[in-house]
Formats: C-alpha cells, sequence, structure tokens
C-alpha cells in the first residue's frame, strides 16, 4: 500500500489540509503540539476507524463566532497492487460518512460504502486485519528505544503485543470468565436439586388432603338436600301469610293518613275562623281612624305653598346678587383697562426678546459643544500621555534602557525575543542532553556494577564469555570496572548538578521571555498614534470658536432686559387678571334690566302664595308644627291602608270554613271505614314472626352448608392444581440432573481449552514459531549495513547475540550504534513477519524520542540507509531530520488551527 495524498477537513486541529506524499521518505516536522500526531491518527481513522475517544474528540473545535463545523472529514487516495483507489471517511451533523471508489478508466466508482463494510473491504485488500497492518507498518514513540532498553520481561511483552499473541492471553483470562460462569451455573443447579425431595413430600402431604377433604362433601352434600328441602316449604308458607301482612301494614298506613289529615283540617278551620273574627273587629276601626285623617290633604297642601314661598323668596335673593355683581364688575372694568392693554404690550415685547435669545443660545450651544468636545479630546490626550509614560517606563524597567517613543520599544523587543528565545532553546536543548547522557550514564552504570559483581563471583572466568582468563586479567577487569563505575557517578554528579543551575536559569529567562511577550507593541503604537492625532483634533477645534463667543456677556444682558420687562409684567398683573376676570363675568351674567323686571315678577308671586298660606291656616286651625301633624296623620293613614288590606279576603276566608268543614266529615267516614277493613282481615303477627324465625335460621345454616361445599370443592381444585405444578418442577429438575452432566463436562473442555491458550500452550508456540522468521528478517537488515559479523541469533527472550569468527557479544557489549541498528532491524523484521514481506509503507513516529545525541545521529543515518521499503513517512520535531528527504512537510499550528507552513 502507497499513500499519495492525504486530506483533512475540520480534523483535530486541522481546518483543511492536503497533503502530497512521494515515494521513498516523506518528513513530517513541526514543534510538539502542532498537529503532526494528528495526521498519523488520521491515517488510523481513515483506513480502520480506529481511534481513541470518542468520536467527537476528532472533530475540531471552533475558534470564533462565525467558525461553523457542518463537517468533518478525512480523504486518502492510494495505491495498492497496481490499483488506484480514494477512501472518504467522516461525519456531518446527521449522518455518517465511509466511502471506498476504485479507479476505472480515469474516472473513481464506488465499490462499498458505510463503515463496517469499509473496513472489512480494506482489511481484505491489505489481507491484515487493523491491529496486524498498523503493528507492521507503523512504529509508534518509543518503540525502538524501548527494545534497547527494556528489561527481558518487557521486551518479551512488548513484542507479543506487536505480533498480536496477547490476544491468546486475552482469550485465556475470558476463558477462565466463563468457567466461572458455568460452575456458578453447577452449583445453582445444585442447589435447585436440593428441593426436589420437599417437593416430593409435599405433594404427598397434598393428596391425603384431597381425600380427607372429599370424605367431608360425601357427608355434607346428603344434609344439605334435605335442609333444602325444609327450607323451601317454610319459605312457601312465609310467603302465603306475607300476603296478609302486607294488606294489614297498607290499612294501617291509610288510617294513619287519613287521621292525620283530619287533625290537620280540624286545626286548619279554627285558625281561620279566629281570623275572621279578626277582621270584623278591623272593619269597626277603619270607620273611626277615617274621620281622623281627613284633614291630611290640606294640611299637605300648606306645606308644599310654604315651600314654594320660600324657594320664590330664594330667586328674588339671587336676582338682587347677580344684579349687584354686574354693577360691581362694570366699575372694574373702567378703571382696569389701561393696564391690561399695557400688560399685552410688554407680552409681545418679552416673546420677541426671548425668541432673540433662542437664537443666540443655540450659537452659545454648538459653540460649548466644541468646548465639550475639545475638554474630553484633552482628558483622553492626558490619559494617554500617561498610558505611554507608564507603558514607557514598564519597558525602561523590563529591558534595561531608556526609550524615545514605540517604535525604539519594538525595535529592542523583537531583539530581545529573538535572543532569549535562542537561549532558551539553546540551554533546553542542553538539558535534555544532560538528562539522555544521565539516563545513558545510569544504565552503563547499572551494567557495570552487575559485570563487575559477576566478576568478583567467578574466579578467572570472564563473565561475559564465560572463557578463563588470568587472575592478573581478573583483578585488572576488577579495577576497570571499580575505575569505570567512578567516573560514571562522578560524571552523573556532575551532568545533574548542571541541569540544576541551567534549569534554574532556564526559569528565570522564561519569566524574563513571559514580561518581554507581555509588552503589547501593537496597543503601544496604536495609543501613540491616537495621542498625535488627539494633539491635531484639538488644535482644529479651537479654531471654530469665534472670540465674541468666548465668554456669555450678550446672553447675559439679553437676560438682564428679560427679566426688566418680566418685573414691570408681574407689577401690571394683577390689575390686568381683574380686567380680564371682569370682562368675562359681564359676558356671562344676563341683561340688567330683564334682572329687574324678573324680580319684580317674583315679588307678586310671593304675595298671591301669603295669602293662600294664611287661608288654609284659619281654616283648618294649623298650629307651628305642622311637620309633627303631618307626620302623625301620614302614620295613622298607612295603619288605615294596612287594615283596609286585612279585610279584603273576609269572603274567601269565610268560604274556606266551609270548605274544610266538609273535608273533615268525609275524613272521619274514611277512618270509620279502615278500622272496620282492619278487624274483618284476622292478620295474626305473633304466628308470622315464628314461621319467620325458623325460615332465616334453617337458611343460614342452609347457605353456610353452601359456603363450606364451595370452599372444600375449591380447596380440592387448587390442590389438584398444585401437585400438577409441582409434577411441572419435578420435571424441570429432572432436565436440570441431565444438564449437570453437560455442565461438567464443558467445563472440563473449557479447562483444558484454556491450557492450549496460556503462556505454556499455543502463545509459546506460536512464539517458538515465529522466532526463527524473526530472526531471519532481523538477519538480514542487520546484515545490509556491513557490520563485523557472521551472524545473528535470537534466544526464547528475544535477546540478540552477535557472532563472529572468536566470540559471542550481548547487549551489554554492543556499541551505541549497534544498539540502534539492532533494535531498529529487530523492530523492522517484526513488521515484515507480521506483513508477510508484503511491506510497501513504514511509518516511524517520533522514532529519534528519548535517544541521546549519538544514538540519534546513528538512527538518522541508519534510516537514510533502509530501501527495502517502497515509501517511509517520517513524523518528528528533530530539525536534524531534514537531511533525510527532499519533501518535507512543515505543520504550524496558528490560532489554535493547524496547516502546512509554505513559507
Amino acid at each position: 500500500m502507497i499513500i499519495n495524498s492525504l486530506t483533512l477537513e475540520n480534523f483535530k486541529s486541522h481546518k483543511n489540509t492536503k497533503i502530497d506524499f512521494n515515494e521513498n521518505i516523506s518528513l513530517i516536522l513541526g514543534s510538539n503540539g502542532a498537529g503532526k500526531s494528528s495526521i498519523l491518527e488520521a491515517i488510523s481513522y481513515s483506513l480502520f476507524k480506529d481511534f481513541d475517544g470518542t468520536i467527537d474528540t476528532l472533530i475540531r473545535k471552533p475558534v470564533e463566532e462565525n467558525d461553523i463545523i457542518k463537517k468533518m472529514q478525512v480523504t486518502i487516495e492510494f495505491t495498492h497492487n497496481s490499483r488506484n483507489y480514494l477512501l472518504k471517511r467522516g461525519k456531518t451533523k446527521s449522518k455518517n460518512i465511509a466511502e471506498l471508489k476504485i479507479k476505472e478508466n480515469d474516472h473513481y466508482v464506488m465499490q462499498c460504502n458505510g463503515d463496517k463494510n469499509v473496513t472489512l473491504e480494506i482489511e481484505n485488500l491489505l489481507g491484515l486485519d487493523s491491529k496486524s497492518f498498523l503493528n507492521a507498518v507503523y512504529i509508534r514513540q518509543g518503540d525502538i528505544t524501548d527494545l534497547i532498553e527494556k528489561k527481558a520481561s518487557e521486551k518479551k511483552e512488548l513484542i507479543s503485543k506487536l505480533l498480536n499473541i496477547e490476544s491468546f492471553e486475552r482469550a485465556w483470562e475470558e476463558i477462565k470468565e466463563l468457567i466461572r460462569v458455568y460452575e456458578n451455573k453447577l452449583n445453582s443447579n445444585n442447589d435447585n436439586l436440593s428441593r426436589k425431595e420437599g417437593i416430593e413430600e409435599d405433594i404427598k402431604l397434598i393428596e391425603e388432603s384431597i381425600t380427607q377433604n372429599d370424605e367431608k362433601l360425601g357427608t355434607l352434600k346428603p344434609e344439605t338436600e334435605e335442609l333444602k328441602k325444609t327450607v323451601l316449604a317454610l319459605e312457601n308458607e312465609k310467603n302465603k301469610i306475607e300476603l296478609d301482612k302486607t294488606k294489614f301494614e297498607n290499612y294501617m298506613e291509610s288510617l294513619k293518613i287519613q287521621k292525620n289529615l283530619f287533625k290537620d283540617r280540624t286545626l286548619e278551620k279554627e285558625k281561620n275562623e279566629s281570623k275572621l273574627k279578626e277582621i270584623e273587629e278591623n272593619e269597626i276601626r277603619i270607620i273611626e281612624i277615617e274621620k281622623e285623617v281627613k284633614p291630611l290633604e290640606h294640611l299637605e297642601e300648606l306645606k308644599d305653598t310654604k315651600n314654594d314661598l320660600d324657594v320664590n323668596n330664594e330667586k328674588i335673593r339671587n336676582l338682587t346678587k347677580e344684579i349687584d355683581e354686574i354693577e360691581k364688575n362694570k366699575v372694574i372694568r373702567e378703571n382696569k383697562k389701561e393696564a391690561y392693554y399695557t400688560s399685552s404690550s410688554l407680552k409681545e415685547e418679552i416673546d420677541q426678546l426671548r425668541k432673540e435669545r433662542k437664537e443666540l443660545n443655540d450659537k452659545y450651544l454648538s459653540i460649548n459643544s466644541i468646548k465639550t468636545e475639545i475638554k474630553e479630546k484633552e482628558n483622553y490626550r492626558d490619559n494617554l500621555k500617561t498610558e505611554l509614560q507608564k507603558a514607557s517606563e514598564q519597558a525602561t524597567k523590563i529591558l534595561g534602557e531608556y526609550f524615545k517613543g514605540p517604535e525604539d520599544i519594538e525595535k529592542k523587543t523583537i531583539d530581545e525575543k529573538t535572543k532569549t528565545e535562542k537561549f532558551i532553546d539553546d540551554l533546553t536543548n542542553k538539558i535534555n542532553e544532560n538528562s539522555n547522557k544521565i539516563s545513558v550514564n545510569r544504565n552503563t552504570l547499572e551494567n557495570t556494577r552487575k559485570s563487575l559483581k559477576d566478576l568478583e563471583n567467578t574466579q578467572d572466568t570472564c563473565p561475559i564469555c564465560q572463557s578463563e582468563i588470568s587472575h592478573e586479567k581478573h583483578e585488572e577487569l576488577s579495577t576497570k570496572y571499580k575505575q569505570d563505575i567512578n567516573e560514571l557517578e562522578l560524571e552523573i554528579e556532575s551532568l545533574v548538578n548542571s541541569n540544576k543551575n541551567q534549569e534554574r536559569i532556564l526559569l528565570e529567562k522564561q519569566n524574563y521571555q513571559k514580561q518581554i511577550n507581555d509588552i503589547n507593541i501593537e496597543l503601544l503604537k496604536e495609543k501613540n498614534d491616537n495621542f498625535l492625532s488627539l494633539i491635531k483634533e484639538i488644535k482644529e477645534l479651537k479654531t471654530k470658536i469665534p472670540e465674541e463667543f468666548e465668554d456669555d456677556e450678550l446672553l447675559i444682558k439679553m437676560d438682564e432686559n428679560i427679566e426688566e420687562k418680566e418685573n414691570k409684567l408681574n407689577d401690571l398683573k394683577e390689575d390686568s387678571d381683574a380686567y380680564k376676570f371682569a370682562v368675562k363675568r359681564l359676558s356671562e351674567l344676563a341683561d340688567l334690566d330683564e334682572l329687574k323686571k324678573n324680580v319684580d315678577s317674583l315679588n307678586e308671586i310671593g304675595s298671591i302664595l301669603k295669602a293662600k298660606c294664611h287661608d288654609i291656616i284659619n281654616k283648618y286651625a294649623v298650629k307651628d308644627n305642622l311637620e309633627i301633624q303631618i307626620k302623625r296623620l301620614r302614620k295613622q293613614n298607612d295603619f288605615l291602608n294596612e287594615l283596609k288590606g286585612k279585610v279584603t279576603n273576609k269572603e274567601d276566608i269565610s268560604n274556606n270554613i266551609k270548605n274544610m268543614t266538609d273535608e273533615i266529615t268525609g275524613y272521619t267516614e274514611n277512618i270509620n271505614k279502615i278500622e272496620r277493613d282492619i278487624a274483618e282481615l284476622n292478620y295474626d303477627s305473633e304466628n308470622y314472626d315464628e314461621i319467620n324465625k325458623a325460615y332465616i335460621l334453617d337458611k343460614e345454616k342452609l347457605d353456610e352448608n353452601n359456603k363450606n361445599i364451595t370452599e372444600l370443592e375449591t380447596e380440592i381444585k387448587k390442590d389438584k392444581e398444585t401437585i400438577t405444578n409441582k409434577n411441572k418442577e419435578l420435571e424441570e429438575l429432572e432436565k436440570i440432573e441431565e444438564e449437570q452432566e453437560h455442565l461438567k463436562d464443558y467445563i472440563k473442555m473449557l479447562n483444558k481449552l484454556r491450557d492450549i491458550y496460556s503462556k505454556d500452550g499455543v502463545q509459546k508456540d506460536l512464539r517458538e514459531n515465529v522466532r526463527p522468521l524473526i530472526e531471519k528478517e532481523t538477519s538480514d537488515i542487520f546484515n545490509e549495513f556491513d557490520f563485523d559479523y557472521t551472524s545473528l541469533s535470537l534466544d526464547n527472550d528475544y535477546n540478540i547475540t552477535l557472532h563472529n569468527k572468536n566470540e559471542e557479544l550481548s547487549k551489554d557489549m554492543f556499541s551505541g550504534g549497534e544498539k540502534i541498528v539492532i533494535a531498529l532491524a529487530l523492530r523492522l523484521g517484526i513488521s515484515k513477519v507480521l506483513s508477510e514481506n508484503k511491506t510497501d509503507l513504514l511509518i516511524l513516529d517520533e522514532p529519534t524520542i528519548h535517544l541521546d545525541e549519538e544514538r540519534r545521529s546513528s538512527l538518522i543515518d541508519i534510516i537514510s540507509k533502509i530501501n527495502f521499503v517502497p515509501q517511509m513517512i517520517v513524523v518528528t520535531h528533530d530539525d536534524e531530520m531534514e537531511a533525510l528527504s527532499s519533501n518535507i512537510i512543515k505543520i504550524q499550528k496558528h490560532g489554535g488551527i493547524s496547516s502546512i507552513d509554505n513559507s
């Protein structure tokens, strides 16, 4: 498989990145966090939908409000077995995208779509599942250093993961869990089978209960049949007597009703007779009161006449007042006329002056607006000046120089940033270099201490090759190891101390760098530009103010003139208002001559009313307390009307008394007839009670027997159903007994299968079977680098031994360059075995990470010599690796978005 191009749309930090790959080596270069690893994740995601986390973590996050993300998609164009393919995989808000197309006659046609279908088709094309393919082509960060530095057990585990042997270990663990499930089922079945004996005993007891209940029914049913006959006979006799009982009760109810009606009508007749007597007494009183209230009509006429006289007199008084008011206002109108016309003239003059003042004030407002704008700009100018001075002082404090303006600060800041960044990078590299040296020295120290210990445990034998050596050589080696240990310890201590000092200096420089970065040059320049612009604007505004408007003298003089005229107007206000009120009032009042004629007419009417009152008083001897007399007579008149109302129904009451007398006679006859019918019926209530009591007792006993029969039959039915259910349980338990045998056999089979998947089973066989293949591929790759060794071998723990004509060398005896070549050869050998030598593509992710300078240089040289893989993609932040390829894709990140740096 050869990747031709890769396009990332809104994937991780990439908004729209397209990368074209060549055959041979393509280098993806960029700083940490720039978005390099996202490219490798995109390849894994698009081919197999293989990624960590959730799908949402792959979708780029918006960096601003208008940054709208509608779709995330990765597109790969690749060649496999001389055929060209186009693969798309991604997600929109509503659906997933997965399409694989093949090129036919210069056009791509759909081969399949859907996530599962596309993944299966890719695996079929490559002949590998996703995990095997990625392990074969993808050499992850740390793989190479792990194969150099890790202990034998850790290295063995790493290789097992690469070869997918760990899947057998997972299967071994999963079978253990499966065995536990079946053993739990076996134990659960045993618990159920323990109930079998109890169920059989329950069935026996229930069958005995059914037999006893059948015997009870055999006794109870004949007794119940006899009791039914007795109850039926008593019921017939009771029903016959109940007919007479019903007639007797109906007669008694009718008798009660007739007696009540007789009583009610008798009482009602007595009440009506009392009412008739009261009416006759009221008729006598009506004649007496009519004589008493006869003067009431004339007294009320006297009252009305007196009221008319009072109203007439009031009208005369009102008209007289109006005549007086007219004459008074005529005098005021003549006396205040001059004041009114003077006020009107003053008002016109004031209105004209105010109009002129408004026009002048508008001019002042316009001028004041300019003055206010000048003041605001002067304040803003002063604030900017203060801020620029503070910023300059802060820059002077940080950078240690006095600056004339923002341009000087900018120049110095850029210079200091460049110097500081280079210093920090150099110091960081030095610290990392020292850390790598410390790591290498510590490994060497550990190995040297082990070699010294092995030497001390032997007598005149080389601890490495086990060949015999002289005692002097033995002592010489011991002294050398001790000297090496001492030198390594001193060097490690020196490097550690050096790193501490350098880290302190690095922290100081980083703080200095932060202070420099905090200097906002653009903002400072913007404020300085604003400051200069404000000075110019203030100067231009001041030219717009005429000299005569620099103070408020014109307005003050005009205000004084207006105030003087307003004071005169206020002095005349009272007289002017009096004139206007008099004119207005005279227009509202009536004509004076007409008013005087009306007064004369009202005086004549008053004389007539007085004469009428005098006639009534003399005729009816009216006293001074007229109101009291009228009130008393009205009350008597009301009582008279009330009495007349009461006597109006005299004839109706007389007729009612006659009708009630007839009804009472009828009720008396009905009562006598009902009493004769009761006597003729001859009903005996005691005999009925005895028969009814016997019927109730026997009926209750019959109901009890029926209830007992029903309960016994129900219990028998329920017991039979219980026996049926218990028998079903026994059948289920018999099936469980059969299942137990199958479970035991299955558990035995799973235990055997688990032994097969164990470390000593198929895992061991696979490691032993694949080891010679890996050894051959590793040896072939290693031999391409022209080292002076005859062969290379792997033991069962994948420890490598090099052979030449005279000796064998183990890991501790390899040089730094040899270790890198061996580790890379082993990793590439594993890749070739996994892909069955069909590897066209190799991806290296940060291959130089954690390597010291010597090993890093060796690895770069080794990678440049690899020629058995058509395409290699190397992802790194190491600038030294630029020498590997002419196809360098530089990745950068700005504003949270990764892209290709084309500069």
